[in-house]
């Protein structure tokens, strides 16, 4: 929304109400950029099943855990390797 249009929405409104609303406006994205990003993952997931290489680690190349896939349909490395993936972020 321009901030222009903004203005006008928000004409009346306090100080504390504006930056409230804005506040949420900012939660409200962020979510939605977090839905995208599991939404690719899914995507990826499915093409990796057509293809035939689901449930196969991206680093080692080593099967990914029945279990592990079973919480996270869409990981894309075993257990160990995105352990040292998160260690070395």
């Amino acid at each position: 929304m321009s901030g222009e249009n903004r203005q006008t929405i928000g004409a009346g409104l306090q100080e504390g109400d504006c930056a409230f609303s804005s506040h949420c406006d900012y939660l409200h994205f962020r979510n939605l950029d977090s839905q995208r990003a599991v939404m690719r993952q899914i995507d990826n997931a499915l093409d990796k099943i057509r293809i035939g290489c689901y449930g196969i680690c991206e680093e080692c190349l080593a099967e990914i855990g029945e279990k592990r896939l079973k919480i996270l349909p869409f990981a894309t490395h075993c257990r160990d390797c995105q352990e040292l993936l998160e260690e070395r972020a």
